[in-house]
């Protein structure tokens, strides 16, 4: 299957799953759905071009400096995303840290 198809598909499940509770509460869903590689499914495509549309006005910018900057936004959290699941944190976990160690008694402050 090409991308585009499991886009589609995954834009379909989504909607199967979220349609019902979204009807009880009379609003709208639009799946965003995009691959690690940065393909973008159609609901999102569209979803994003009304964004930047919205904000071109509200930023009185040009709409094609409002969209490219959105999708480069969007293109960087999918790296950083991607790069976090397949790397983890930069940092290490060091326990619990407390402030001030109010509360705590010697054997813990040694």
């Amino acid at each position: 299957r090409s991308p585009e198809q499991i886009l589609k598909t995954a834009e379909r499940e989504k909607k199967a799953k979220y349609s019902e509770h979204c009807e009880r509460r009379h609003v709208s869903f639009s799946p965003l759905c995009t691959t690690v590689d940065g393909l973008i499914g159609p609901e999102m495509s569209i979803f994003l071009k009304r964004l930047a549309d919205r904000l071109a006005l509200k930023w009185d910018r040009r709409y094609s400096t409002t969209l490219n900057w959105l999708r480069t936004k969007l293109s960087f959290a999918l790296i950083r995303s991607t790069n976090l699941c397949i790397r983890g944190t930069r940092t290490k976990w060091r326990g619990l840290s407390f402030e001030d160690g109010l509360g705590l008694n010697d054997y813990f402050l040694n």
